[in-house]
């Protein structure tokens, strides 16, 4: 591998690394590396102190290339607070976000970054993805894709259809909205609701730049669980005007654990969304005349149909 110098970075590029497998990690660092854009620092931050075989691995690289600064957490911080601690040690205008476990194509940084420098007026670029499993295996999945920039502003009412690690972002317009709030999960939805109260603008690149690995965590009704809770309060502080309140969440996510109806509703939910559909459409009714919380899951999934196209996986091959 080529060394490469330091020089003033263009581009930042944030990755957390806490449970990825070594094989994942180096998919991952040298997909960065091969970038057609040379002009960038990576910044790692390792978020698990006990992973030695990664941290050598890291290591390696940053050996071989300069454009590679670790931070090290000395105890487990969470994706937010590690990627807040990337924000403060960016140099570059941009901002890219990348996962640990995730591949870019070779031309992402270059396709982002050209257009961001196009169009002044937009703060946030985002684009479609490729589905692969644990072994990096293709999968077949639908893909939920914007009409158009007006209905990618206008579905973050209900949800988000922006993959966090396709996202090339501005610093400032990052730095101004506060960087990322302290959820275990759907941080990056709330930060694009502020973003977009704070006025910026996005936009959607229709071709798949990453390939996105689905993991069997990802998969987990539990975390889905909390993944619909944290998207709600992050809507209800967007429509209230409050701001995040670590503790005040904690207890939400806590209170709405607990309580067993709710979970046993919001699981038959999940369940529903993978049966045939005669069966999805019984047991969704059965959750719609039984669970307020699937009533209101329900509704949103239907209004972001309106902004939004369904794709297969095939269709961006």
């Amino acid at each position: 591998m080529k060394k490469y110098k330091m020089c003033q970075p263009e581009i930042s590029v944030l990755m957390s690394v806490y449970n990825e497998t070594a094989d994942m990690l180096r998919c991952a660092v040298e997909s960065v590396l091969r970038q057609s854009v040379r002009n960038f620092e990576f910044i790692i931050i390792v978020d698990n102190p006990d992973a030695a075989e990664q941290i050598r691995l890291l290591q390696e690289y940053q050996q071989k290339d300069q454009r590679i600064i670790i931070i090290y957490n000395s105890v487990n911080q969470g994706l937010a607070e590690s990627l807040n601690t990337g924000l403060k040690a960016a140099q570059g205008k941009y901002i890219a976000r990348m996962d640990a476990d995730d591949i870019s194509t070779d031309t992402r940084f270059q396709e982002e970054k050209d257009f961001l420098d196009r169009h002044q007026e937009c703060d946030l670029v985002c684009s479609g993805r490729f589905f692969i499993d644990e072994k990096g295996r293709p999968l077949q999945k639908s893909l939920l894709i914007p009409k158009n920039d007006e209905c990618l502003m206008k579905s973050l009412s209900v949800g988000s259809v922006i993959a966090h690690p396709t996202v090339m972002m501005r610093l400032d317009a990052v730095r101004n909205a506060g960087g990322y709030c302290g959820y275990s999960v759907a941080q990056d939805f709330d930060l694009w609701l502020r973003m977009k109260k704070s006025g910026c603008r996005f936009h959607y690149i229709d071709k798949p730049l990453l390939y996105y690995r689905l993991r069997e965590e990802n998969v987990n009704p539990d975390k889905g669980i909390v993944q619909f809770l944290s998207s709600q309060y992050a809507k209800y502080l967007d429509m209230t005007g409050r701001e995040f309140n670590r503790k005040e969440y904690d207890r939400y996510i806590r209170r709405k654990q607990k309580d067993s109806r709710f979970i046993k509703y919001q699981k038959l939910f999940i369940e529903a969304l993978n049966r045939p559909v005669p069966a999805k459409i019984l047991l969704m009714a059965w959750c719609f005349i039984m669970s307020p919380d699937c009533r209101r899951r329900g509704r949103d999934r239907l209004l972001l149909k309106r902004y939004v196209i369904r794709l297969s996986y095939n269709d961006h091959s």
